[in-house]
Formats: structure tokens, C-alpha cells, sequence
């Protein structure tokens, strides 16, 4: 779900960074131009539709109160006229429920029509417990993958335009904090957490209401096959750690034109989330998304060495590396100097910050760089 109502600009920052700096080799950019080909390949096959099950209209209610001698036919009811529904044309089709016995239409299934992608990359509490129709029963189906193929589909035009306008200004700085990798694998984690956020909401509410008939402010009643798309969680997690490095920056909304601090303007979306979510808007799945996103990166940008074994696929990046210094403890070619010890270790450390930002110093190396700078100061 996208930020559509979040128009800002911004004007010279003075907290330090740069807002809207995007390097063509850093990740940040890597995940922008990948969220915009997907939609562009979207696009492309969106007139090829992939009927994907919704709910049953059966005269038993819901689908677990069928009798064992109902299934659902294949082929598509015919309707409008008397025309058969092209899926291709049709966001929402009908397939008939016939009596498994006699054969005879009692009512009908209906599917919603996707375009390729989204049908086999969009998340919902269905793809996680979903129920066989088959069998009359509920099953783990846990296709976890889509808690990552979601965050790279989008509805429409303006649901990308406005999730990578928040990537393009928020997440240089961030990466730029945590580096690479890991900042990769924070924006990664926090649209994981905004799909569980969503999973959590709408499985608590969907149990509430059919075994006690309540309903608690704040949880999600929908079907469980409703779809859940873009990159939103990830960018309300950027955004909310763009506020905790550099919270004095200046940005302006479009409108209302109101100038403000950036960790003003953050926690205020945050805010709007929580209230949209609690008195059940429109999209209120998509606000628990960002909640959850929003929250795993107010986590992670305060703890980020949670984050460093993240792709340790092929190493153990808690293995301390050697230093490409060599330190001679006997001089025995004078004309060549020896580096001291302490000076080699600041050097890999200096190049650690390189590679993975300052946040993935330990206790120990942020004390030497500490002693290094009285060395220096003290001309020692």
C-alpha cells in the first residue's frame, strides 16, 4: 500500500547528511530501479489475468459450513448477458459451486483477476493458512517467499511514484549509516515485518470475530485472501531511521506547506497510521504494514548488529578480519619503516567503517579510534 496523501518536498538540511543523494552502484538505487522494471514487466503482461480464489457466495455461509457434497466446477459461470467472462477483461469472475451428487449450480466462487505477478507475488493471510477447498479444512500453506515478493509490486502509478520518491530521499542517508549490506537487509527486514504486522492484525481479528463475535479497534476483519502490495513498510522503516540519524533535518510538505523537523514529520506519518488503523480506514491493512515496518526500523536503526549475519551465506562476518597491515617485529631491512601495531589496527578499523558504516564497530574498536584521536590531538 502506498503513501498517497504524503506530498513533501525538501529544503537544505541542517543536521548533517544528504536527503535525495542516490549513488547509481549503491543499493539504494538497485532497489529502486528493480521496484520500477518490475512494474514496467507488470504492465506489460497486465492483460494476461490469473483468476485467484477469494471467497465462496454459498447458501451455507461461509466455506467451512458446506456440506461434503459440494465442489466448485471448473470453467467460468456465464453472467452479463449471457457472455462468458474473459479473466483478461474482469477483475472479478465467477466459478460455479455445483452439488457433487446431482450436478446441479447451486451457487458461486468467486475469484479475483490479477495481472501474472501480482497473482503469484502478492501477500495475504490466505498464502500463509490457507484453506483446501478440497477437503473442507484449514492447512498451512506458508509461502513465505511472499513476504518478500510483495514489497516489490505495486498497484498503480502513483502507488511506485510515491514509494520511490520516499526511497530516493531517505535512503542514501541510511544506507549511507549502516552500509551496504546491511542496509539491504534492513529495508528487507522491515517490509518482512510489515507483512507479519498485517498477518498478526488480521488473523487476531478474523478468530475474534467468528468464535466470540467481537471486534477490537485495530484489527482487521477483512477476507483473508485480501491482497497486500508495495514497498510502503520498508519505506516507512527507512524514513523512521532517517529521523533517529539525522532528526534536525529540514523538509517541507507540498501541502499543506508546512516546514518541520524531519523527526517531527516522521513520527506524525506514524501517528496517522496508528489512527487510520484504529478507527478502520479504507486501507487499514496497508497502515498496519507500515506500522510493522516502522517499528522494526525504529529496532533495527537503534540495534543494528542484529543485522550483520544476515547474508553471512558463504562467511562469518563475526570473524575478526586480518589485517592487511604488515607489522614487522624485527627490523632487519632498515631502509624499509615498520608500522607500529596500534597504528595497523586503526587502519583496519578506518576500513571497516568503509565497508559496513560506523554502526558495525564494536566496543573495543570505537575505544581505540577514541585513543587515536587523544593520540593525535596530543601530537604523540
Amino acid at each position: 500500500m502506498g503513501i498517497y496523501d504524503r506530498d513533501y518536498v525538501f529544503s537544505n538540511n541542517r543536521g548533517g547528511g544528504r536527503l535525495g543523494s542516490v549513488s547509481a552502484m549503491s543499493v539504494n538505487a538497485w532497489i529502486i530501479a528493480i521496484n520500477i522494471a518490475v512494474f514496467i514487466v507488470g504492465m506489460l503482461l497486465s492483460n494476461q489475468g490469473v483468476p485467484v480464489f477469494t471467497t465462496m457466495k454459498s447458501a451455507w455461509g461461509p466455506i467451512e459450513s458446506m456440506p461434503s457434497n459440494v465442489a466448485v466446477a471448473k470453467g467460468y459461470q456465464e453472467y452479463e448477458g449471457g457472455k462468458d467472462v474473459d479473466p483478461r477483461q474482469q477483475r472479478v469472475v465467477f466459478k460455479t459451486v455445483i452439488d457433487a451428487d446431482t450436478g446441479v449450480p447451486i451457487n458461486s466462487g468467486v475469484y479475483r483477476v490479477m495481472p501474472p505477478l501480482t497473482a503469484y507475488g502478492h501477500f495475504s493471510t490466505s498464502r500463509i493458512v490457507g484453506y483446501e477447498r478440497e477437503d473442507r479444512r484449514w492447512v498451512l500453506t506458508l509461502e513465505v517467499w511472499r513476504l518478500v515478493t510483495f514489497q516489490f509490486l505495486h498497484a498503480d502509478i502513483m502507488h511506485i511514484g510515491f514509494n520511490m520518491l520516499g526511497l530516493f530521499m531517505f535512503g542514501g542517508i541510511v544506507e549511507q549509516q549502516l552500509g551496504r549490506r546491511r542496509y539491504l537487509a534492513f529495508y528487507l527486514a522491515c517490509g518482512v515485518f510489515g507483512g507479519i504486522a498485517y498477518l498478526l492484525l488480521n488473523g487476531l481479528g478474523i478468530t475474534l470475530h467468528s468464535t466470540l463475535g467481537m471486534t477490537l479497534p485495530g484489527l482487521l476483519i477483512n477476507m483473508p485472501t485480501v491482497p497486500l502490495v508495495g514497498a510502503s513498510a520498508g519505506v516507512f522503516g527507512v524514513i523512521v531511521a532517517c529521523a533517529y540519524i539525522a532528526p534536525d533535518l529540514r523538509v517541507q510538505l507540498i501541502f499543506p506547506p508546512i516546514p518541520m523537523r524531519l523527526k517531527v514529520m516522521a513520527y506524525a506519518y506514524v501517528g496517522l497510521a496508528a489512527i487510520n488503523l484504529f478507527f478502520g480506514s479504507s486501507n487499514a491493512g496497508g497502515e498496519a504494514a507500515h506500522l510493522g515496518g516502522a517499528i522494526s526500523g525504529f529496532f533495527l536503526i537503534r540495534n543494528s548488529h542484529v543485522l550483520r549475519d544476515f547474508f553471512d551465506v558463504f562467511g562469518n562476518s563475526r570473524k575478526p578480519k586480518p589485517s592487511k597491515a604488515k607489522v614487522r617485529l624485527v627490523r632487519d631491512e632498515p631502509d624499509k619503516p615498520v608500522q607500529d601495531p596500534f597504528d595497523a589496527e586503526v587502519d583496519r578499523i578506518l576500513a571497516k567503517i568503509q565497508q559496513v558504516g560506523s554502526q558495525g564497530l564494536s566496543d573495543s574498536e570505537k575505544q581505540t579510534l577514541q585513543r587515536a584521536t587523544q593520540r593525535g590531538r596530543s601530537g604523540r
